[in-house]
């Protein structure tokens, strides 16, 4: 249930962060602003990530795996608020002050899947919680396609440690994971 509920606040962290990335156009128009300061929408997320990185681990250290992912959730609700209140054609600012809380709320639902692998899973199956988890960053099934087409993402049965069948289909229908090699033999 746990690792249910961190994949939906993940994916729509997500989804959050990407939400201008396709309509760049249509936003330099309608708040007639520069595609620089439409793009930082979407990079500042990652200046904020990198910013924050260690912070946010150790907060959600002191403050617990539930609590932390709970606190990620609701600042991504809470930016996400905010960005709505900026529909207005003077309310770039908004976007910008919702984005920011957003992607405050993002490393600690990045840094989730490591904690929550080593709190609710045996020894031996702690990898399937991080290899289930990772595929709800990628704003869409789509988009974890395209990475993986592009060969950034190339996850091999040898690399990680899967104990069952069912794993292995779980992340092949998440096409994350390649076939076997010998598979792939004519």
């Amino acid at each position: 249930m746990l690792l249910s509920v961190f994949c939906v606040a993940a994916m729509m962290s997500a989804l959050v962060s990407v939400t201008f990335a396709p309509i760049a156009a249509e936003m330099q128009r309608y708040y007639a602003v520069s595609a620089g300061a439409v793009d930082s929408l979407t990079a500042l997320y990652m200046v904020v990530y990198i910013v924050t990185f260690i912070p946010m681990a150790l907060l959600l250290e002191h403050l617990g795996l539930t609590a932390g992912m709970i606190l990620g959730a609701v600042l991504t609700f809470v930016g996400a608020a905010v960005r709505f209140l900026g529909a207005a054609r003077s309310g770039f600012p908004l976007l910008l002050a919702g984005s920011v809380v957003a992607a405050l709320g993002q490393p600690l639902l990045i840094n989730a899947p490591a904690a929550l692998s080593a709190q609710w899973s045996v020894p031996t199956l702690r990898p399937t919680p991080v290899c289930a988890a990772a595929p709800a960053r990628a704003p869409s099934r789509g988009a974890a396609r395209k990475v993986r087409a592009r060969g950034a993402l190339h996850v091999h049965h040898a690399r990680v440690a899967l104990h069952g069948g069912w794993q292995r289909r779980l992340l092949r229908r998440l096409s994350l994971v390649a076939p076997p090699i010998h598979s792939l033999a004519p």
